[in-house]
């Protein structure tokens, strides 16, 4: 049985956004992909997960740095880092290219350390989280 991973994509440019998803569908099309087009949306499902007392509630968050709204997509990066700081992070940026994107999803899902918690994390029932990991996808 294989366990679908759970991405939190906060993006308002619905470029970037049919782009990111072009680019996970191409490396894992069987992840639960969950939108929020400002962060303070955003901020809600965090919350909610939170409230949850889930450690690591998606395995992976990109958004881009411009975002409509009172919070900054560098402000929700820090926010979110400061309330589950083992979330590996994408920061999508202008311009954004398919092969770029992809290359990075790659790397973050892919790396050992996201892949043993990966692992893990589902085999103890979501209590484990994984290693720290912020990147900046552009061309």
């Amino acid at each position: 049985m294989q366990i679908e991973r759970k991405i939190l994509l906060i993006v308002n440019d619905p470029g970037q956004e049919s782009l990111f998803i072009k680019a996970l569908n191409d490396i894992d099309p069987k992840a639960r992909l969950d939108r929020a087009e400002n962060a303070e949306r955003a901020m809600k499902k965090i919350a909610r997960a939170h409230q949850r007392q889930e450690k690591r509630p998606y395995d992976l968050i990109a958004l881009s740095v411009c975002l409509d709204g009172k919070i900054t997509g560098m402000d929700f990066l820090e926010i979110s880092q400061n309330v589950f700081p083992k979330i590996p992070t994408i920061i999508l940026e202008r311009p954004l290219r398919l092969a770029d994107c992809k290359l990075q999803i790659n790397e973050v899902l892919t790396s050992k350390g996201v892949q043993d918690e990966f692992q893990e994390k589902y085999a103890t029932e979501r209590e484990t989280t994984t290693g720290e990991n912020t990147m900046v996808c552009h061309g």
